[in-house]
């Protein structure tokens, strides 16, 4: 018969019931010889218990050995975890469609509330969600990790700060990231005046890529593929004095601005900004392109620390001018397997506001002959595909 160790029936980060959960299991070893210690712990460790905040079921000897040596050390506070709430609280917030998409899931043409992948299907209704093929559900981003991955509750909070480790951006910031101040005023502007939405602005300052310096201009973090920080770009909030540069030390052969939904992200859309960057991270509601990069500008040429992602599939996605077409060109001419991605806007920015302003009617997308839906946010260009695979349907035809 299993036995369960619970210390609440819901999956929880207290730190006194994660400390009262970890004493539970090891307490009777605080008072055994050194010889029976081993065989107890050997005993405890083939338990299933119920860990809370993990989705675990069994604790390992030495994990447990630790907890031994952090009760002698430090009584029952050495027991609490440490620096955990903080990470949670960052990333509790984030809403369940951003970390369904990170987690592989794409929304069902028919049912805007249902997301799919292989083996598993969910509902998804404001911050709870339900899966139709387990028959069980949970609430927020980390029980849906956990439940999705079969990880625990670290691990979950791991790929939610979108990093394998800490966050870079903590102990080394780019300068005037962190201004308090002036933040506010810059949320204003990317979610007022370019129509970013608010839940993922906040994750981006979360996790550290975009914050305010002191003149209240937008900062987005430059990274390279190894998530080291190179620099930053600078965008106005002043709509009369537009401004975009990058800060001061700044190298875009280096890095750039980019978000993904996995760690090892197999197809990109290259954008000239980090708005356009999320912009088109919105409009991509199917979940089709596994990270957005900014190049900082068009440029006709390759970054290498982009190569170093060895992506399967890459798309051009740069304004639709005489630069962006001549710069895309030039990248085809390198990389013939680059196809392009035109906005039938001037920018991915310029398509994401013109969709708030004008929301299209609650129906069902038409389909394409391929029976794929396509993702209305690009048209045919310079350099457009063959008359069977239109730009529209290039990404719907992802596998």
């Amino acid at each position: 018969m299993t036995e369960a160790i619970t210390t609440k029936d819901t999956i929880t980060d207290d730190r006194k019931d994660v400390a009262l959960f970890r004493f539970a299991l090891i307490s009777e070893a605080l008072h055994l010889p050194p010889d029976e210690v081993a065989q107890y712990l050997k005993r405890q460790s083939q338990r299933e218990v119920t860990i809370p905040g993990s989705g675990r079921r069994k604790v390992a000897v030495t994990t447990m050995r630790s907890w031994i040596r952090a009760y002698r050390k430090s009584g029952f506070d050495g027991l609490m975890p440490k620096r955990r709430r903080a990470r949670a609280d960052a990333v509790r917030a984030i809403p369940l469609t951003v970390a369904a998409a990170g987690l592989g899931y794409r929304k069902d043409p028919a049912d805007r509330a249902r997301w799919k992948r292989p083996g598993s299907v969910i509902s998804i209704n404001q911050s709870r969600f339900f899966d139709h093929v387990a028959g069980r559900g949970g609430g927020g981003a980390i029980d849906l990790v956990i439940h999705a991955e079969g990880c625990s509750f670290l691990h979950a909070l791991q790929h939610l700060e979108g990093f394998p480790s800490r966050n870079p951006c903590t102990g080394d910031r780019t300068p005037g990231l962190s201004e308090d101040r002036t933040w506010a005023r810059v949320h204003r502007y990317l979610h007022q005046n370019r129509g970013l939405d608010p839940g993922l602005i906040e994750h981006c300052r979360r996790i550290g890529v975009l914050g305010a310096d002191n003149r209240a201009n937008a900062v987005f973090t430059c990274r390279n593929r190894e998530r080291r920080k190179t620099g930053a770009e600078l965008v106005g909030t002043r709509p009369d004095r537009p401004f975009r540069a990058m800060a001061p030390g700044s190298r875009k052969a280096n890095g750039g601005f980019w978000i993904a939904r996995q760690a090892a992200p197999k197809s990109a859309l290259l954008v000239e900004g980090a708005i356009d960057a999320l912009s088109a991270w919105t409009l991509d509601e199917e979940a089709r392109i596994d990270i957005v990069i900014s190049t900082a500008g068009a440029t006709g040429r390759m970054p290498e620390w982009i190569n170093r992602f060895q992506l399967e599939a890459v798309f051009c996605g740069y304004d639709a001018d005489q630069a962006g077409d001549l710069a895309a060109t030039m990248l085809q001419a390198q990389k013939p397997a680059i196809r392009r991605m035109r906005p039938d806007s001037d920018d991915w920015n310029e398509i994401l506001q013109r969709k708030k302003n004008n929301p299209e009617p609650d129906t069902e997308p038409k389909q394409s002959q391929s029976g794929r839906t396509p993702v209305r946010s690009a048209k045919r260009g310079n350099n457009r595909p063959k008359p069977d695979e239109t730009n529209q349907e290039i990404l719907a035809n992802l596998p």
